[in-house]
């Protein structure tokens, strides 16, 4: 998948009142080769390494769930995902906020399964209580709001900022019974907005590499030197 800055930069505007760029073959490829041999070796030899996620700052805070231990008919990546029901508060995951700093901002991203578009009337929702149990928190957005799309599967991005220490968030699902009363999420990941995290994989015997839950280029050539 390729980012929109990724695409213009390199490109030649044609018309510019409606924003039409020319990209050739070539630069498209330059632009694949996001990652290599050189950058993958760094990255494992030297950022912090948490599970199968490596992250610059070791001490930032952050989340991976691919829920791989639930048993699924449909899934993004792995064996599992999660499924609920709309009619129901679904409670995804839960996490103490004593890790997190209430000045930075964090992204919380998943890839949500949209099948003839019935599943967005959906809603995701981020609520944080203190520690007396008080709602401090309550933000909540539409899975519809995205940058890419994988076949039936989007990716859904929200940031937020935590605001106590002492507190616990939620991510919770609930939504409208049209069309089918499910909905299924994959790859769940909440991450500080100022780092990046890589993630590798062997699928099918080839190497994967994931950037902020997105699939990146690997230089193939590059790899086998």
């Amino acid at each position: 998948i390729i980012q929109y800055y990724q695409i213009k930069n390199p490109s030649n505007l044609l018309l510019s009142s409606y924003s039409v760029y020319s990209l050739s073959v070539k630069n498209l490829y330059e632009i694949q080769k996001s990652i290599n041999k050189t950058t993958i070796n760094t990255i494992k030899q030297t950022w912090h390494r948490n599970n199968s996620c490596y992250i610059i700052d070791s001490n930032s805070f952050f989340l991976y769930q691919n829920f791989d231990s639930i048993n699924s008919h449909i899934t993004y990546k792995g064996n599992g995902a999660f499924f609920g029901e709309k009619k129901q508060y679904n409670v995804v995951c839960t996490f103490p906020t004593n890790k997190l700093d209430t000045t930075e901002e964090y992204i919380l991203s998943y890839w949500y399964y949209n099948h003839i578009w019935d599943q967005t009337f959906n809603t995701a929702i981020i609520e944080e209580w203190d520690s007396l149990g008080n709602s401090v928190s309550y933000n909540y957005y539409s899975p519809l709001k995205t940058k890419f799309i994988d076949n039936w599967w989007y990716l859904s991005e929200y940031s937020f900022k935590p605001k106590t220490k002492e507190g616990l968030i939620k991510i919770i699902f609930k939504g409208d019974e049209k069309f089918e009363n499910w909905f299924a999420i994959d790859e769940l990941l909440i991450r500080p907005k100022k780092n990046d995290i890589y993630r590798f994989d062997t699928i099918d015997e080839k190497p994967k590499c994931y950037m902020n839950n997105i699939e990146v280029f690997i230089d193939s050539i590059s790899l086998q030197n």
